[in-house]
């Protein structure tokens, strides 16, 4: 074969396995069926079969406005007008057709309000891509200006099942961002139970349920101490294999994705740090099979997930490897928050190590990097303040106690602060601040603190 024609081929392949893909996949969903019915209500239209046409246009409708395809019923409202114009007008009246033309209405306001709950959702979304769980004036102020808007005020105003599901994830997501935690579960909870009343919608929207389930594990990480809700919701979720749920590529993704991720966040919580070898496998089993459809979003909370699980191991090695797969990879915008916690916890990570020299030059360049991503709040400032005063001084003993002692203190008058709060859940300073004060291991500490027993 000439090489000039190597591009013609895969071309060419490319276009078969696709139409192999679409032909395997017929008819396997509501949206995919009613694209099917279309495509033969235009080939019966064409061959001028009236009759069969509006007989297929009205079981279209009926599965369209069971599944609440708003668009699909549009065009199958077309395609029965264009029908009774090739018909000569010999079936319609005009009590038929002002209620094709009422049906128009209505749908293009159901879509109408449909797309615009989807927007503002999708608006919170990008927000929490960009900067994660953590809050400045502006993040709030734009965050509060999209729930101000009356579309999203109550998830009761939206007639679609879709618009509900958005109202409710994006009441979630506010609430858990301003610190409103019970609001928060609050919403969470009612999305998942939504979605459990229509067993139907949930098999066609699973991803969506996997979401939900995953908003509501994140609340809880939040709350803390709700480690049996955590656990029942992961089991939940595990089920959802079992029960034949999850068929579709996107939906094992979704899956895999959301399980992995909140078995790490519960692991962290319980100081179960000895599950970090199995979890890598595991992960990295999935990164590699799912490489091209993994989100940097994702990339970067299991990369801070394990370094945080072998730093709590006691394998620094193993943690400054994940960090590194953020502190290392222009990851831009996305999760600001995780990628400067990423440099507080390296920083920990070779002050541990003995690695004051190194810290000469990093903790200068640290506060350039959060201060360039807007992330240099009082807590960041305590921190890098306090190991700078340690590497340049070099305290031994009592001294060196002392030390550890001020940063808590310090840390404790920011208590109230949001920011602060946030990255406390993120990382346990507590426990680590505990092990340098006491001499005792950091596992050792978050496990007492966990209620666990080794």
């Amino acid at each position: 074969m000439k090489s000039h024609r190597l591009p013609a081929v895969k071309n060419y392949l490319y276009k078969s396995i696709l139409e192999s893909l679409t032909r395997f996949h017929e008819g396997k969903s509501a949206d995919s069926l009613l694209c099917e019915w279309l495509k033969q209500v235009e080939l019966l239209y064409i061959k001028s079969l009236f009759p069969q046409c509006m007989k297929l246009i009205g079981r279209a409708k009926k599965l369209a406005l069971r599944h609440e395809k708003f668009t699909r019923l549009l065009d199958l409202l077309e395609w029965e007008k264009m029908v009774h114009i090739a018909m000569r007008y010999s079936e319609l009246d005009r009590k038929k057709l002002k209620r094709i033309h009422a049906g128009e209405q209505d749908l293009l306001k159901r879509i109408g309000s449909e797309r615009m709950s989807v927007f503002h959702g999708l608006e919170l979304s990008l927000i929490v891509q960009s900067k994660g769980f953590t809050s400045n004036k502006d993040t709030l102020r734009r965050m509060s200006g999209i729930m101000k808007r009356t579309v999203m005020r109550d998830d009761y105003r939206h007639s679609s099942f879709r618009s509900r599901l958005f109202a409710l994830s994006s009441q979630t997501t506010y609430h858990l961002i301003t610190g409103n935690l019970e609001k928060s579960l609050h919403y969470a909870g009612r999305r998942i139970a939504l979605m459990e009343r229509n067993p139907g919608r949930l098999r066609d929207e699973v991803t969506g349920y996997i979401q939900s389930v995953n908003n509501y594990i994140i609340t809880c990480e939040h709350m803390g101490g709700r480690h049996d809700d955590i656990e029942r919701a992961i089991v939940r979720l595990q089920r959802l294999k079992e029960e034949g749920y999850v068929v579709q590529e996107n939906a094992a993704l979704r899956l895999f994705l959301v399980l992995n991720a909140r078995k790490c966040g519960f692991y962290i919580a319980t100081a179960r740090f000895e599950e970090a070898k199995g979890l890598e496998r595991e992960i990295e089993s999935g990164l590699d099979r799912y490489r091209s459809s993994v989100s940097d979003h994702d990339r970067i909370v299991f990369c801070y997930f394990m370094a945080y699980l072998f730093f709590g191991n006691g394998d620094q090695g193993s943690a400054t490897r994940w960090l590194n797969r953020i502190i290392q990879h222009p990851f831009g915008r996305t999760r600001e928050d995780l990628q400067a916690l990423a440099r507080i916890l390296a920083l920990l990570i070779n002050y541990d190590k003995g690695n004051e020299d190194y810290l000469i030059y990093l903790l200068p360049a640290t506060a350039k990097f959060l201060r360039q991503k807007k992330q240099l709040f009082a807590f960041e400032k305590v921190i890098i303040r306090a190991l700078r005063h340690l590497v340049s001084r070099r305290p031994e003993g009592k001294e060196r106690t002392e030390s550890f002692v001020s940063m808590k203190e310090q840390l404790g008058r920011l208590a109230e602060d949001k920011h602060t709060r946030k990255m406390l859940s993120h990382f346990d300073f507590d426990s680590w601040l505990n092990s340098k004060i006491s001499g005792q291991p950091f596992a050792k500490i978050a496990r007492e603190k966990a209620g666990r027993k080794v």
